[in-house]
């Protein structure tokens, strides 16, 4: 009677299964296929961690079977320290911060710089035109 019963619930769940493949997309079918197998794939790492984290370890505390008695315990002779000489202290490191000298970018201007009345400091925002290093800008998309 079990065995009767199991072909049944069989055929019936790879019909409905049947009809169900039937009607959904390949595209659908493959991600189920990818997630099934990723699945299957993380399946024997899982299990190897899992044992690996569970197994039981023999704590340090355990006496071993195998020494019957503690060993005497050994002689140790006195030894005095060596004598060492205190070390100074090593001095604190070392900044030194150098200022390029005639390099500002443009706008900016050195402390105390002098300008005349006819001068702003705006003149160094724009770059002449007749400067080696102008440049053209395209914006593309934009005529």
């Amino acid at each position: 009677m079990k065995t009767g019963t199991l072909i049944v619930v069989a055929i019936t769940l790879a019909t409905i299964g049947y009809h169900a493949v039937e009607r959904v997309s390949a595209d659908t079918l493959n991600v189920a296929f990818g997630v099934v197998c990723g699945i299957a794939a993380s399946v024997p790492v899982t299990v190897g961690l899992m044992l690996a984290l569970l197994r039981q370890r023999p704590t340090p505390d355990a006496p071993d079977e195998t020494f019957e008695a503690e060993p005497p315990p050994a002689r140790v002779a006195y030894r005095p320290a060596p004598q060492t000489l205190p070390t100074p202290p090593m001095p604190p490191p070392q900044i030194i911060v150098l200022t390029p000298q005639g390099q500002f970018a443009p706008g900016q201007l050195p402390p105390n710089f002098p300008l005349s009345w006819n001068q702003t400091p705006t003149l160094f925002l724009h770059e002449h035109a007749n400067a080696v290093d102008a440049r053209e800008w395209r914006i593309i998309g934009e005529e």
